[in-house]
């Protein structure tokens, strides 16, 4: 089979048909054959599908065609392609993927610093066990000192990888706290989970006092630092909003604390809780809000605004009076 018949493709018909035995001599037509560089030669051959031709080997053990097109092109011929690169922690990462605890304590005896290795797509073994649920290799890879904020290439954490298949079974292990300290006994403490809801909690002789519980997964942690910070429970808790990511954690902390939102407004006043302002606050801009409650606590004032339509026709603003040293 010749290349299509032009007066100007006549030389590599005779070359191609010299190469297939139709001619006595394929060495002759070299200086013909180089009007056209070899390279381009042999990638229109590939491009246009063409069978490559089987020619005898020499003494050399190549072709007639091999010698003429050059050794360097012998990529082209070659007949299985290079072997791709090994995966990086390859060995552990499928161990995760499985859930295999055995063979990962085993690679962590022998190579340690592959706990927090990456795979192509930057997944530490604890992406991958937390995005399948396997909650005993999580343990057991925060057990040794896994890295629970690192992230893959599009910036996922293994906490979001657990949220994505809805495992919030793995929230309190996978959930990284963050508190600081705002006041003498005022704490902010916040989750790298879910809607990540800003949690105060006020401490002192009257007891502690919570303004909103955060979700449901995380209020096992958020119970323990609250009597870390505080020495017990909450006594009193309020919700600015009715919504889970700020009431999730009520059934937890909110047992034996007397809870105030939107609903209780008027239950609190009536027990004594609160105190309803005789007069409206009237803020800098004119605005005035006038359903508003104050709350004596640890010697300071806290002032709750009923504030319709923040988000929705159940929000409170909390705002700490003589809070500032």
């Amino acid at each position: 089979m010749g290349l299509p018949h032009t007066p100007a493709c006549e030389p590599y018909n005779k070359t191609q048909n010299a190469a297939c035995g139709n001619e006595p001599s394929l060495y002759g037509l070299v200086n013909v054959v180089m009007r056209r560089t070899r390279l381009n030669w042999l990638r229109s051959r590939r491009q246009r599908n063409m069978p490559a031709v089987s020619l005898p080997a020499g003494g050399s053990g190549r072709s007639p065609l091999w010698r003429l097109c050059g050794d360097r092109q012998s990529t082209y011929w070659r007949s299985t392609p290079p072997a791709p690169p090994p995966r990086r922690g390859a060995p552990i990462h499928d161990a995760a993927k499985a859930g295999d605890l055995q063979t990962i304590r085993g690679i962590l005896a022998d190579t340690p610093g592959t706990l927090d290795a990456p795979d192509k797509s930057g997944r530490t073994p604890l992406h991958l066990a937390a995005y399948l649920g396997h909650q005993n290799v999580v343990e057991l890879l925060l057990e040794k000192g896994a890295n629970k904020n690192a992230t893959d290439r599009r910036g996922i954490r293994p906490i979001d990888a657990a949220m994505r298949r809805g495992h919030a079974h793995l929230a309190p292990l996978l959930a990284q706290e963050d508190i600081v300290q705002l006041a003498s006994g005022v704490h902010r403490v916040r989750f790298t989970y879910g809607e990540q809801v800003n949690t105060l909690v006020l401490t002192g002789p009257d007891g502690v006092l919570v303004v909103d519980t955060g979700e449901v997964e995380v209020a096992p942690l958020l119970s323990d630092i609250v009597q870390r910070l505080g020495g017990g429970l909450p006594t009193i808790v309020i919700n600015t909003h009715l919504h889970g990511g700020h009431t999730g954690g009520n059934p937890v902390l909110a047992k034996h604390a007397r809870v105030i939102n939107c609903d209780t407004l008027s239950n609190r006043v009536a027990d004594g809780t609160l105190h309803r302002r005789p007069t409206p606050l009237v803020g800098r801009s004119g605005r005035s809000f006038d359903t508003v409650y104050t709350l004596p606590f640890n010697g300071r004032e806290i002032q709750i605004i009923h504030a319709p339509g923040g988000h929705t026709l159940a929000d409170l603003i909390v705002f700490l009076t003589g809070f500032h040293d």
